[in-house]
């Protein structure tokens, strides 16, 4: 393989290199630009996002507690948050 052989392929992959980047730069552009139109298309309503927040605050479903599966050998075992097992 000669020196100019070398020097282009080194030269392609430099430019592979820009151009991936390029993309990826093209790309993060265009998300933001998206999320600003959008933002300015739908504002944030705090007042009804406080009110959806306490109404949900008080629904009991909310407080219950929840049972997950453990990690240990046994994953047919349930456990309550509190630590209590479950049968």
């Amino acid at each position: 393989m000669s020196s100019d052989d070398r020097a282009i392929q080194e030269f392609s992959r430099s430019n592979q290199s820009l151009a991936t980047a390029e993309v990826a730069s093209n790309r993060a552009l265009a998300e933001v630009q998206a999320s600003m139109v959008i933002a300015k298309r739908f504002p944030r309503d705090e007042t009804s996002a406080f009110g959806a927040i306490i109404k949900a605050c008080k629904r009991k479903t909310l407080a219950r507690p929840r049972c997950t599966h453990t990690r240990a050998a046994d994953r047919r075992s349930q456990v309550h948050r509190s630590g209590s097992r479950k049968s």
